[in-house]
């Protein structure tokens, strides 16, 4: 049986205004979609991007780094797609 294939990926969050209610909706619409998993650490806190109140809690400002983790079927292009 195959292991689920999990994908990370480092990134610098570049929107001035940081990662705010808007672009927090779009990667929480793109995971919720997602039949796998799809978490986001910044630090020691890690948030699942399925629930916004997680997302929120990031409080990812302009220039702060973040480790996405995505994992199941298509984790690649789920991957792509948050971080753009």
């Amino acid at each position: 049986m195959n292991e689920p294939l999990i994908i990370r990926r480092q990134l610098t969050v570049l929107l001035r205004d940081g990662l705010h209610m808007s672009p927090l909706s779009q990667i929480n619409r793109l995971a919720c979609a997602f039949s796998g998993s799809v978490l986001i650490h910044r630090g020691d806190y890690t948030a699942d991007a399925k629930s916004m109140v997680d997302l929120l809690q990031l409080n990812a400002q302009h220039g702060t780094m973040l480790l996405i983790e995505v994992g199941g079927n298509d984790a690649e292009q789920l991957i792509d797609a948050v971080a753009r």
